[in-house]
């Protein structure tokens, strides 16, 4: 299947080009400013440095203004990824509605399936209207992930490493990606092993017709799922693996406890679950505050919940044993709290781990 492409034009990619590089100046020169007042400030805990901060350091109201605005700036205006994408709605659901026709057993839609609250009723990350408005959205979100990345990083190298780490650790013939999106984490595990079986599943229609597009493209066989991961209408004991990539910090505490339980309920005797997700703050009060400081500017109000979670707690709460948390990208140990703030503003990723018991 040749590959879909939606029109980019040249004012909108020099548009995003320039917020890629305010970005990389907030991420590093004024984030060293910032970290350098910080370290100055004898708060005692995260709430009474920020106000400390916005009082007396002028890098972090830069540095706040920037987090928030730069977003607005790369989602909306005339050249803003919303309004490129929404003028070439028609032939974006053109695109989706001639996939859904290819292959169409690996396309499982939902139209009656309720969205919860807390998915309707915030737009995470900024993104106006979310991710599961309409077919322009997923191509928003694509373009989004693709090209801003936290750390303004290989934006698939995450994805891939996990999907390499998973195959290697633990072999496994079945994966569920939970919370799968547009489908980068399902994709990349189909990639580490063709006899696996990958389904993945989310809430957003418009996200799993253009993953189901993007698998098509890499002929790659895919099964597609519109369900609630808090309960995935899939029978129990059914595979090998779970997984999740930046699902948690989404939910709320409630919801991600029963994420765990519904997970463990799909596995086999034996098998695992890994979240990939932001569950540190190293840095101590600082980094705490910084981090707050991105859930409240960026629109993600569950954040908090989840680094004042912790997640090996968690796990075990669920039923899982051999629980661990790992780094990201190295798979060495990691520590819930404790660490060094980073040289330049990113957050900390790590997978938490365990097993269904046998």
């Amino acid at each position: 299947m040749s590959s879909f492409t939606p029109n980019l034009p040249w004012g909108a990619q020099v548009h995003q080009s320039y917020v890629q590089g305010l970005k990389l100046h907030w991420k590093n020169a004024v984030y060293a400013q910032v970290a350098a007042d910080a370290a100055r400030q004898p708060a005692a805990d995260a709430v009474a440095l920020e106000q400390a901060l916005r009082r007396d350091s002028p890098a972090y109201r830069l540095y706040g203004w920037l987090e928030r605005h730069l977003q607005q700036f790369k989602y909306l205006g005339r050249h803003g990824m919303l309004p490129v994408m929404l003028g070439q709605q028609s032939t974006l659901t053109q695109a989706l509605d001639a996939a859904a026709l290819e292959q169409p057993q690996r396309l499982q839609l939902d139209a009656g399936l309720p969205l919860p609250d807390y998915y309707t009723k915030s737009d995470f990350h900024q993104h106006p209207g979310g991710v599961w408005s309409d077919d322009a959205d997923a191509f928003v979100y694509e373009w989004a992930a693709n090209a801003f990345s936290f750390s303004m990083q290989d934006a698939d190298r995450p994805y891939t490493w996990l999907a390499r780490y998973l195959a290697e650790r633990f072999a496994p013939a079945s994966v569920l990606d939970l919370g799968c999106g547009f489908g980068k984490l399902a994709i990349a595990l189909k990639r580490q092993d063709s006899r696996m079986q990958v389904t993945g599943v989310d809430l957003a229609a418009p996200l799993l017709r253009l993953a189901h597009l993007r698998s098509l493209e890499a002929g790659l066989d895919i099964r597609w799922l519109q369900a609630n991961a808090e309960a995935v209408p899939l029978p129990a004991a059914s595979v090998d693996g779970v997984a999740s990539y930046w699902l948690f910090h989404e939910l709320p505490v409630p919801a991600m406890h029963q994420v765990m339980c519904e997970a463990l309920r799909l596995l086999r005797p034996g098998g695992f679950f890994a979240s990939f997700d932001m569950y540190t703050a190293p840095g101590g009060v600082a980094g705490e505050c910084l981090h707050l400081g991105h859930a409240a500017r960026n629109n993600e109000p569950y954040l908090p919940g989840l680094i004042a979670t912790d997640p090996r707690e968690a796990m075990q709460a669920a039923g899982f044993t051999e629980v661990e948390l790992v780094q990201a990208l190295t798979g060495a140990p990691a520590a819930h709290d404790g660490g060094a703030l980073a040289a330049t503003r990113t957050h900390t990723f790590t997978v938490v781990i365990g097993r269904k018991p046998a």
